[in-house]
């Protein structure tokens, strides 16, 4: 059951051929209604045009059916090329839900166990790999130093991005940097963990990463077009990425080598169909079984009992909306940014990927899924207040839970921006939620030009603590994925 709203841009091959959308938008219409399909479109299009993102598709799928595949705005602006549904986008760091996928499946084959040691497999591997497990690694646990401006190679040269770099000689350099943590005791986002696993996946299988993938999930699931990522390949329908300069001139990224980009950290092709043949086969079982994504979607106290504040499983975010799980993974690089996220509890999934690296789906992907089920949408603004110190918090919060800073009246927008103290001055940031516990929000804030995180606790249905940590330049994220 397909909805493609031909008045936008009309889908073009693959997943989806014409007699089947022209025959199940009527059903669409008759089960949700065209208010609901009016609302989806409103909040694209007005967080496209705030966020000045060139081109956007969005797939849903809810209670096991395809319900929404749309594309809109443009896949290059120099060329003028519409957006549609088989437009190739990067996936950054979406692509490690499929890196984590892969492991999974050599451990089903018998050819791995996620507790081994990443030694058993480098035999070159440093002595202090030893006590790093592939699960340490999948699960952004494992102390490997993360990619960074100011690391060097093994042989005393920094890395460079715009390099190429054969896996041997990275291998070298990883091996070469002290870990910064025991491994299993703290959580630290991290790349190189991963470009490790791919290269793994190639000792254990005897295939190349892509190769792999291609055999074992991309073709029995009917993602036709998702490949790894290789900038000098001839790819059809490839959207082409922007990043969004200060003075607001969208213009084309920086260089990044053909061989940093193609990392198992992050570093596949994918367009809106590929993403509805996986969000189809996570209630199908056809690729990942219902005990492997329960593996995924799961996460372990430390050591020494305390609670991880980010709760990520393998390869995926594990967070809480009002009591409703939500699984999630977002994506940003070389001028794309990407989000997908899975309601488990709702039979809702939701994928959206955009041509600017600062568009940011996921910072609105609650709009959308509340227009599902008001539950798992935007908290409602506390009311305005005489105290300065409880609108201050309410302004924030309205910010932090999805509301827009250019929502309501001149003075409304006036005071909420200098609520926002240092983070007011990022412009057009907007939040993302990272992880919830105990009524405890942690939010990532992120700009063109900035990083930063902000901590919220509600205490009472009126009151909340905010903290907000200092923003810090992108360029010290900029290899973040």
């Amino acid at each position: 059951m397909w909805l493609a709203r031909r008045g936008l841009f009309s889908l073009a091959g693959g997943f989806a051929g014409e007699g089947l959308l022209s025959s199940t938008a009527s059903a669409f219409n008759g089960k949700y209604g065209a208010d609901r399909i009016e609302a989806i479109d409103a909040v694209v299009r007005e967080e496209m045009e705030q966020r000045r993102i060139p081109g956007l598709t969005l797939a849903i799928m809810h209670n096991g059916a395809p319900v929404y595949l749309q594309a809109y705005g443009r896949a290059d602006l120099e060329l003028d090329h519409p957006m549609k549904a088989t437009s190739l986008f990067q996936s950054a760091s979406t692509g490690k839900i499929f890196t984590s996928a892969a492991i999974l499946l050599l451990a089903r084959e018998g050819r791995l166990k996620l507790d081994d040691s990443i030694s058993l497999y480098f035999s070159d591997a440093p002595a202090a790999w030893s006590s790093i497990t592939l699960r340490h690694m999948m699960s952004h646990r494992s102390g490997l130093a993360d990619l960074a401006q100011e690391r060097l190679d093994a042989e005393g040269r920094p890395i460079n991005r715009a390099l190429e770099y054969d896996d041997a000689t990275l291998q070298r350099a990883f091996a070469s940097w002290p870990l910064e943590f025991t491994p299993g005791t703290r959580f630290s986002y991290n790349n190189v963990a991963y470009i490790l696993l791919g290269f793994l996946v190639r000792e254990v299988s005897g295939m190349d990463y892509g190769d792999y993938l291609r055999s074992r999930l991309f073709d029995p699931l009917g993602m036709r077009t998702a490949q790894v990522n290789d900038i000098l390949a001839v790819v059809p329908e490839r959207a082409r990425g922007f990043v969004l300069a200060p003075e607001g001139m969208l213009k084309r990224p920086g260089v990044t080598s053909r061989s940093l980009s193609r990392i198992a950290a992050g570093s596949l092709l994918f367009s809106a169909c590929d993403w509805m043949s996986w969000a189809e086969s996570m209630y199908s079982g056809r690729g990942l079984s219902s005990q492997e994504f329960a593996e995924c979607w799961r996460t372990n106290a430390f050591p020494d009992g305390s609670a991880p504040v980010i709760n990520y499983g393998l390869g995926w975010f594990l967070l809480n909306v009002r009591g409703r799980r939500l699984v999630c993974h977002h994506g940003i690089t070389n001028g794309f940014s990407s989000w997908i996220g899975h309601y488990p509890d709702d039979n809702l999934t939701i994928a959206m990927m955009c041509n600017l690296i600062t568009g940011h789906p996921g910072q609105f992907s609650a709009r959308i899924a509340g227009i599902f089920d008001e539950r798992l949408g935007p908290r409602t603004v506390i009311q305005r207040t005489d105290n300065a110190e409880l609108r201050r918090q309410a302004n924030i919060r309205y910010w932090l839970e999805g509301g827009p800073l250019s929502q309501g009246s001149a003075a409304d927008i006036a005071h909420r921006r200098r609520a926002l103290g240092d983070f007011g001055k990022m412009g057009e940031a907007a939040p993302e939620l990272l992880s919830t516990q105990n009524e405890k929000y942690l939010y990532q804030v992120r700009n063109a030009q900035t990083v930063g995180f902000v901590e919220l606790e509600v205490q009472s249905r009126d009151q909340v603590q905010i903290r907000m940590q200092q923003a810090w330049p992108n360029a010290l994220y900029e290899t973040a994925g």
